[in-house]
C-alpha cells in the first residue's frame, strides 16, 4: 500500500475508533451486571482489608488480585469508600481497550484496511460481554500481547523479545491458571527438538567415520534446519522465556507474602480452591471433564438446529476434494462457509432468546471462514498460524477447563484467534485477486465479496450489540446513586428490588462493628461491596449454597465465623424474581450450624449469631 493510501487508512481509521468509542461511553453507563462484575474487585477488597490469598479466600481466580489490587486501592483512596467504583474499573478498561486497539492496528499497519477491519473487531467485542478491567479481559489482553510477541521473534529474535514474551504468558496464567499446562507442552517439544538435534548430529558422526554419507538417501533427506537453529527450541530462547516467567512468579510470591500470605495457609487451604461445585478438579478431572464436553455439545446443539454434523461434512469435503485448489471450488467452500456462518449467527441469536450465554460464541462465523480460507490458501502464512492462531486455540480450551460457562466461556478467546483469522481470509482473498484462471468476472467479484463481507460478520454483530445495550431511552432507567453502581442506570421495574436491597444491608451496617465478620448468602456479589465489612465467608461467589464448605472454611479459619448472617430473597436470575420459601430453607440449615436469632427484612432474612 502507497503511503497516500495508508494516510487515508490511518485517518478512516481514528475517525472508526472514535466513533465505536463514543458509543462505548455511552455503554460505560448501561444497566450493572450484579454477579460477574461486581465479583472481581471483591478479592482485592478483602486483601485491603487485610485478609490473605488462599488462607482466606478459596476462589480459584484470587491470583488475579495482582492486577487489581492497586486499582481498587487507589479508588479507595480517592473516594474512601466503594461507591462508584464499577464504574471507575469500566472506564480503566476503556483505556487500556482503547490503546489495545491502537497498538494492534500499528502492528498490522502495513495490510492497510485489513488491519483496520482487526483492531476494530477486536475493539467491539469484550470479554463475556462486560466492559471491566477483569481477570477474563486482562487474560485476554496479554494472550494478544504474547502472540504479537511471537511474531515480532519472527522477525526481529532479539532477547528482550523472549523475556517480555515469557512475562506475558506468566500474567495470562496469572489471570487462567489451567493456562500454566502449556509450559509443559512447551518444555516437551523442547526435549523433542533436543533429542532430534543430538541423534541427527550422532548419525552424521557415525557416517562420517564409515565413510557411508553418500550412499545412505534416508539420511540425506533428514531435515537440515535443526533444533539449534530453530528460534524457538532452541536452549537459549528456553532460558530466556523461562527468565521472563520466573520475573512474574517472582512478583506474585512478593505479592503473596506483602498481603498476609503464609506457606502453612497455602498449603492446608489450596485444596480447597479445586473442589468448589463449579470448579471440581481435584475429585475424579475425568468425570468432570466428560459432563463438560457433553454440556459444550447440548449447548452447540442448541444454536445449531440440531444439525450439528454440518462443520464436520464442511471440513471432510474440504478433505477429500482433490480439486479444492480450483478457484471455482475455493468460492463455492467459501460461499458454503458464508452461509453457514449466518446459519450460526440465526441459531446464536435464537438461542440467546433463552440462554443469555448462547450470545457470547459470535465469533464462531468467522472462525469457520477463516479456517476454510487458510486450508484453501496455497501460500500460506504458517508463521502467524502457529504464532497466533493456535496459541488462540490452547488458550480457548484452557478457558473451557477453567470455567463453569463451557462453551460459551471460549467465545471471547477464538475473537482474539480471529485477528489472525482476518489475515487468512485477506491471504486467500489476494490470491484469488491474482488468479491467473480464465473465469467469469462476475464469479470473481462475487467470492471477493463474499470474502469481505463474512469478515465484517462479527464486527458488525458486536457494533449491533453493542449499541441495543445502551440505555438511550432515559425514562425506561433511573440512575443508581450510591454504591458501588453509583452512576449507573438500572431498569425502573428492578430499581425497586435494588434499592430496598441496599435498605436491608444499611441495617446490617447500622448493626454490626467495623471489625465483625459478616456471612452474605446472595447470588448477587455487590452486596459485600456495598456492606464493606470483613468477609465471614470463603468468597464472594456462592451462587450455589454448600453448607459444608462452609463448615470446613470455618473449621479452617474460626475467626471467620461470621456475627451476622444475610440471606437474600432476590433470585437475579430470575429478573429479580423474591423468593422467600428459599430463603427460609437456607435459613433453616445455616440455623443448625449456628444458634441463631432471625429476622426478616424487606427483601431477605437475617440471622444474629448468638455466642
Amino acid at each position: 500500500m502507497n503511503t497516500k493510501k495508508m494516510r487515508f487508512c490511518d485517518m478512516f481509521f481514528i475517525l472508526s475508533l472514535c466513533v465505536c468509542t463514543v458509543f462505548l461511553i455511552f455503554r460505560l453507563q448501561n444497566a450493572p451486571n450484579i454477579v460477574d462484575e461486581s465479583f472481581y474487585p471483591t478479592i482485592a477488597l478483602r486483601l485491603i482489608n487485610g485478609d490473605s490469598l488462599v488462607t482466606d479466600e478459596w476462589h480459584l481466580s484470587q491470583f488475579s488480585a495482582l492486577f487489581l489490587y492497586l486499582p481498587v486501592k487507589l479508588w479507595l483512596a480517592i473516594r474512601g469508600s466503594t461507591n462508584g467504583i464499577v464504574l471507575f474499573l469500566r472506564c480503566l478498561y476503556l483505556c487500556v481497550h482503547f490503546g489495545s486497539a491502537i497498538g494492534l492496528y500499528t502492528f498490522f499497519r502495513k495490510h492497510g484496511w485489513w488491519a483496520m477491519l482487526a483492531a476494530l473487531l477486536f475493539y467491539s467485542q469484550s470479554p463475556m460481554g462486560i466492559m471491566s478491567l477483569n481477570y477474563n479481559s486482562l487474560f485476554a489482553l496479554f494472550l494478544l500481547t504474547t502472540c504479537l510477541l511471537l511474531l515480532t521473534i519472527c522477525r526481529k529474535p532479539k532477547n528482550i523479545f523472549f523475556i517480555l514474551t515469557g512475562a506475558c504468558y506468566a500474567c495470562a496464567c496469572v489471570c487462567n491458571p489451567i493456562f500454566c499446562g502449556v509450559f509443559l507442552l512447551y518444555i516437551t517439544l523442547c526435549l523433542f527438538f533436543a533429542y532430534k538435534n543430538s541423534r541427527f548430529h550422532k548419525q552424521n558422526i557415525i557416517l562420517s567415520n564409515k565413510e557411508r554419507k553418500k550412499q545412505n538417501k534416508k539420511l540425506r533427506k533428514l531435515p537440515q534446519k535443526t533444533a539449534e537453529n530453530d528460534i524457538f527450541f532452541n536452549k537459549k530462547a528456553f532460558l530466556l522465556f523461562l527468565a521472563g516467567i520466573c520475573l512474574i512468579a517472582v512478583c506474585c510470591l512478593i505479592f503473596f507474602f506483602a498481603t498476609g500470605g503464609t506457606l502453612s495457609g497455602f498449603v492446608q487451604n489450596f485444596k480447597h480452591l479445586l473442589t468448589d461445585s463449579e470448579h471440581n478438579y481435584f475429585n475424579s478431572p475425568l468425570i468432570e471433564f466428560w459432563k463438560k464436553l457433553k454440556n459444550a455439545a447440548s449447548a452447540f446443539n442448541t444454536i445449531s438446529f440440531g444439525l450439528f454434523f454440518l462443520p464436520i461434512v464442511l471440513f471432510v469435503a474440504l478433505a477429500l476434494d482433490k480439486k479444492r485448489k480450483v478457484i471455482s471450488h475455493k468460492i463455492i467452500y467459501i460461499c458454503l462457509s458464508l452461509a453457514l456462518g449466518i446459519f450460526y449467527i440465526a441459531g446464536i441469536t435464537t438461542a440467546s432468546a433463552n440462554n443469555e450465554g448462547s450470545i457470547y460464541f459470535y465469533s464462531l462465523p468467522l472462525l469457520l471462514l477463516s479456517a476454510v480460507s487458510y486450508i484453501l490458501t496455497a501460500n500460506k502464512n504458517k508463521k502467524r498460524f502457529y504464532c497466533f492462531w493456535l496459541p488462540c486455540a490452547i488458550a480457548a480450551l484452557a478457558q473451557f477447563l477453567a470455567s463453569n460457562l463451557l462453551l460459551w466461556a471460549i467465545g471471547w478467546v477464538f475473537a482474539i484467534g480471529n485477528i489472525a483469522g482476518v489475515f487468512f481470509v485477506k491471504d486467500l482473498f489476494c490470491e484469488l485477486k491474482d488468479e491467473k484462471e480464465k473465469i467469469r468476472p462476475v464469479l470473481q467479484k462475487t467470492g471477493c465479496i463474499l470474502l469481505c463481507l463474512g469478515c465484517c460478520i462479527q464486527l458488525t454483530y458486536n457494533t449491533v450489540r453493542l449499541i441495543s445495550s445502551i440505555p438511550f431511552d432515559k425514562t425506561e432507567f433511573k440512575q443508581i446513586e450510591t454504591g458501588p453502581y453509583e452512576n449507573l442506570y438500572i431498569n425502573n421495574k428492578y430499581y425497586g428490588t435494588f434499592e430496598l436491597s441496599m435498605s436491608d444491608l444499611d441495617k446490617i451496617k447500622t448493626y454490626s462493628n467495623d471489625d465483625e465478620p459478616i456471612l452474605l448468602l446472595a447470588e448477587m456479589t455487590w452486596l459485600y461491596l456495598y456492606v464493606d465489612r470483613p468477609f465471614g465467608t470463603y468468597s464472594a461467589w456462592q451462587l450455589s449454597f454448600e453448607p459444608e464448605r462452609l463448615e470446613a472454611y470455618y473449621e479452617l479459619n474460626p475467626e471467620k465465623k461470621p456475627k451476622y448472617i444475610y440471606i437474600s430473597a432476590v433470585l437475579p436470575h430470575f429478573n429479580y424474581g423474591v423468593s422467600f420459601k428459599m430463603a427460609e430453607d437456607k435459613a433453616t440449615v445455616m440455623k443448625e450450624m449456628f444458634n441463631c436469632k432471625e429476622e426478616k427484612l424487606s427483601r431477605g432474612i437475617l440471622l444474629t449469631v448468638i455466642e
